[in-house]
């Protein structure tokens, strides 16, 4: 009898290790895997991003859009990222401080549109924001939000504690320079009897 206990404890030990070694389902078995699907900023985690800027220096920040879940991406997703100025009073508020929103005039967001490849978790390539730091007029700390505006595929989510990225810019205005040239076209006679 003991025998025989020894025998089936051996045959369902050995049915549970090989049906742990077959390869894990997709979805790992959850239901409605795609609900736990998410596209999210990962540079916009731990807060606000700090960037410094002088006249003579144009920055590109790059952002990427990123992609988790328990299932991979079956087809390439688009991700359109959109600069919100209307978001810097709400972040004002949440956060008691004062920036006032980068003038539009000193940045640029391109390209707008990034992809997300099929099986990927992060776009190839980035969307861009470049400061034009020549049309900064004066000395001033800036916010600038970046958010995730639509995906191509509504089946997906975007992570709201993930979609926006604040940019803190700093900029430093060019210092005024002033050129003077000397009179060439216009002739003084002297003035007598002073």
């Amino acid at each position: 009898m003991k025998k025989i206990a020894q025998v089936v404890l051996s045959t369902l030990l050995l049915l549970t290790v090989l049906d742990a070694c077959q390869p894990l389902k997709e979805g790992y078995g959850i239901v409605n895997p795609g609900q736990y699907s998410r596209v999210y900023i990962a540079a916009s985690y731990n807060g606000l991003k700090k960037y410094e800027t002088t006249a003579d220096k144009n920055i590109d920040i790059p952002i990427y859009a990123n992609y988790s879940g328990v299932i991979n991406l079956k087809s390439d997703l688009s991700v359109r990222f959109e600069a919100d100025l209307s978001r810097v009073p709400l972040y004002n508020s949440a956060n008691g401080t004062s920036y006032e929103a980068l003038p539009e005039k000193c940045f640029l967001l391109e390209p707008k549109t990034v992809v997300i490849k099929a099986g990927a978790t992060a776009s190839e390539t980035p969307s861009v924001v470049r400061l034009l730091a020549a049309a900064f007029t004066d000395d001033c700390e800036y916010l600038l939000p970046v958010r995730i505006a639509s995906l191509s595929d509504s089946s997906i989510v975007v992570n709201s504690d993930l979609e926006t990225m604040y940019l803190s810019i700093i900029c430093h205005a060019p210092d005024l320079q002033i050129s003077v040239k000397p009179l060439t076209d216009y002739n003084v006679s002297p003035v007598e009897n002073w």
